[in-house]
């Protein structure tokens, strides 16, 4: 086990879980919320090409505010493919949650690769007469990740997030390992998906919308 118990922060055993299904969200406590009237947020953190001798993962988050502050993670996917292969799997996740949700990705020093090849395949959305009005914005984070995945633990503890309950142990076990874990991927897309729904992403975009 590579986890140090006495270093450990996150529980995912002790967490609130949620279901997700048909536009509506299941509540730990059984109160159903609509997606609709939801803010949501959709973070890739992609894998960089300097990112493959590490063999980290490329990371999707879905997650969704409602009106009263409570935050739900409702997916988090984590592959080991190409710049194509995580583009095209963010627009999956766009047809699932259409362009109403906010849209973001750690820039980490490829933007002009990522931009080039999501303008491709945005091209060949709206050519081919499918949805392709998606607003995606780069970011760089300037925070110690560590120290912004761990500020995550007390809204957790507390009940203020949700973790919907189909997520892969996968995740679970990066959660469960850190800060000593080999990969962070996961935890990292969550926090920075709960990020854009608290609004940091405001006026911090470093690419611009594209």
């Amino acid at each position: 086990d590579p986890s140090d118990p006495t270093r450990q922060i996150f529980y995912p055993h002790q967490w609130k879980r949620c279901s997700w299904s048909s536009g509506i969200i299941e509540t730990s406590s059984g109160h159903r919320v609509r997606l609709s009237s939801c803010t949501v947020a959709v973070w890739l953190d992609p894998r960089a090409s300097s990112e493959v001798t590490r063999n980290d993962y490329a990371a999707i988050a879905i997650a969704a505010k409602d009106e009263h502050g409570y935050c739900y993670v409702l997916r988090v996917e984590m592959h080991r493919e190409s710049t194509a292969g995580q583009l095209a799997r963010l627009w999956a996740v766009f047809d699932l949650v259409g362009p109403r949700a906010l849209y973001g990705y750690e820039q980490n020093g490829f933007q002009v690769m990522m931009g080039q090849e999501f303008e491709r395949q945005r091209d060949e959305r709206r050519l081919a007469g499918r949805s392709y009005q998606c607003r995606l914005r780069g970011y760089t984070s300037t925070e110690s990740k560590a120290d912004r995945i761990a500020s995550m633990a007390p809204r957790i503890d507390n009940g203020w997030i949700e973790f919907e309950s189909s997520i892969g142990q996968g995740v679970l076990e990066q959660f469960r390992e850190f800060p000593t874990a080999t990969h962070d991927d996961g935890p990292d897309a969550v926090e920075r998906a709960l990020w854009l729904l608290d609004g940091g992403g405001a006026a911090r975009a470093t690419l611009g919308q594209r």
